[in-house]
């Protein structure tokens, strides 16, 4: 209750002020850490970076997966007329027709230093072009220093 001795702001900061309730945290024990390290943390630093495991261009199974129809299959195909011996009608895989229809493709033909990057890497990476026509201009300088020297000789 205010007394007469209060002014009115000092009321409003006593009428303000929430009371004592559970909605408090209890006092953490002595000799543990101090409450800021125990409440906030920084989040973790990671050093490496892991791409996604499918590529966001990849389209996932369900309905549209292959369902172009703009690559056919011609009657010369050695894997056309197999299926075709087989059974095979010309629409999708399966017993009810549902599956893919145009072919499963081989894959982008890659350079040597790029089989093993993995599905979904960039090969058009401008640090790696960079890096490739610095290597591929030292060693034409170097074949062209070696056929120097071999015809002083």
């Amino acid at each position: 209750m205010p007394t007469q001795s209060q002014t009115a702001p000092e009321q409003q900061q006593q009428q303000q002020k929430p009371p004592d309730s559970s909605h408090q945290m209890p006092p953490l024990p002595p000799g543990g850490p101090p409450p800021s390290t125990v409440f906030h943390q920084p989040p973790p630093q990671h050093s490496h970076y892991y791409p996604p495991a499918i590529p966001f261009s990849v389209p996932h199974r369900g309905g549209a997966y292959g369902k172009s129809g703009v690559e056919k299959l011609d009657e010369s195909n050695k894997g056309h007329q197999m299926l075709k011996r087989m059974g095979w009608g010309g629409a999708g895989l399966g017993a009810k027709e549902q599956g893919i229809e145009a072919p499963i493709s081989g894959g982008e033909v890659r350079e040597r230093e790029d089989l093993y990057k993995g599905v979904g890497v960039s090969l058009n990476d401008p640090y790696e072009n960079f890096r490739k026509s610095k290597k591929q201009a030292f060693i034409s300088r170097m074949k062209e220093r070696q056929e120097h020297t071999r015809g002083a000789e």
